[in-house]
């Protein structure tokens, strides 16, 4: 494999446009039955719990109360330190769907969420991703049932990032995990211009498929793709990604990327649209999403007689709440254990960028084809 600081050799990169667009290229013929399953993160790297929790994953809060039953116990959230003044419980209540909380209270059997006559001593909540030097807390209060007397308690929230992605190479067919490997394409056009007073070639389209799972985030992430290759320029080469949800990747809707700055030089490719949770969800636990991403490879003139070797990666950054942006290094996917430098640049939680989540693929290339013919044994007409 390739090493990550190799400059990617010189090709054009296939201009698309930007936001969601209707593919004119080939799309999968079935949709995945599953995604790549998410490795979990190693305990050393992220300890997290009711009280620091990840976001998307569902968490219960249980109290014991000395008359149960008859105790009334009111469960919200807060930024204000001041919970209760001059005996008057705070009225600045997180509601649900708001910065801090995805769902609150959804099991039956358990208590609602900030409800004053409620009885139960359970709650369950899931959290989205907020900055952890926020103070957030999580208040139960109790109130005997002639509302003589009450008590207050209150847990302090701080988040941990668990944000990760996985990737696997995929089939037309949609299964997971297929061979890196693939024949360069079939020549599509061989025509004699009788002008140019040559052989006009299009060798052809490669499309090559990867399914990437996202876990652990709320809101939505924003990809972005790194490709190397040993593919070079001679020929008008073109690369362009895009990426879909599982069944539009068959439907033929591909969401679009912009490459970076400098059309024969840059390797990086970045949505122009986030991925969002499915079903208008507020976020994924850690069982994990997918979408599938679409490498093009179009060989235009470029006969390929020698194999083209890609490194194809990539990283992810979730939605920051406090920019409305996808710019905070801190929320990138991370990596699931320590990496192997000796110093602490890649201690967990470690956000690697694109040094984990890559894959190698092959196109193996055409058959080479050389005169025989006496006298000169190179009379085959010129091809552009």
């Amino acid at each position: 494999m390739m090493k990550k600081q190799i400059l990617f050799l010189t090709f054009m990169v296939l201009a698309v446009l930007a936001g969601i667009t209707k593919s004119f290229g080939q799309n999968l013929t079935t949709a995945p039955t599953g995604c790549p399953t998410p490795k979990a993160i190693d305990a050393t790297c992220v300890s997290s719990g009711p009280l620091n929790p990840i976001a998307g994953t569902t968490y219960e809060y249980t109290v014991s109360v000395s008359d149960p039953g008859n105790t009334t116990i009111n469960w919200f959230v807060t930024t204000n330190a001041n919970f209760i003044t001059n005996g008057i419980l705070t009225t600045d209540i997180e509601a649900i769907g708001g910065d801090f909380i995805t769902a609150a209270g959804t099991t039956p059997t358990y208590a609602a969420y900030n409800n004053a006559a409620n009885t139960e001593e359970t709650i369950d909540i899931t959290w989205k991703s907020f900055d952890p030097s926020t103070d957030v807390f999580l208040v139960t209060y109790a109130e005997t049932a002639t509302g003589c007397t009450d008590n207050v308690q209150v847990y302090k929230i701080v988040p941990v990032h668990a944000f990760t992605l996985d990737m696997v190479a995929l089939g037309t067919d949609g299964v997971l995990n297929t061979n890196r490997e693939d024949c360069v394409s079939k020549v599509q056009g061989a025509a004699w211009d009788a002008t140019a007073g040559e052989v006009v070639m299009d060798y052809g389209v490669n499309y090559i498929y990867f399914a990437v799972t996202a876990a652990n985030f709320s809101h939505s992430w924003l990809p972005t793709f790194q490709v190397e290759s040993d593919m070079v320029a001679a020929g008008g080469n073109t690369m362009a990604v895009d990426w879909a949800y599982p069944t539009d990747a068959v439907s033929g809707t591909w969401n679009s990327t912009t490459a970076g700055s400098g059309d024969f030089t840059s390797n990086i490719f970045t949505a122009d649209d986030a991925v969002l949770p499915s079903g208008g969800a507020a976020g994924v636990d850690a069982s994990g999403e997918c979408i599938i991403v679409r490498l093009t490879v179009d060989h235009n003139k470029n006969e390929t007689l020698a194999a083209i070797n890609i490194d194809f990666a990539v990283d992810g950054i979730m939605y920051d709440p406090s920019t409305s942006a996808y710019a905070t290094a801190d929320l990138g996917d991370l990596h699931t254990t320590d990496g192997p430098d000796a110093g602490t640049a890649d201690d967990c939680p470690w956000v690697d960028g694109y040094a984990n989540d890559v894959l190698d693929y092959t196109l193996t290339p055409r058959p080479t084809v050389t005169d025989g013919t006496a006298p000169a044994g190179d009379d085959f007409l010129p091809k552009n």
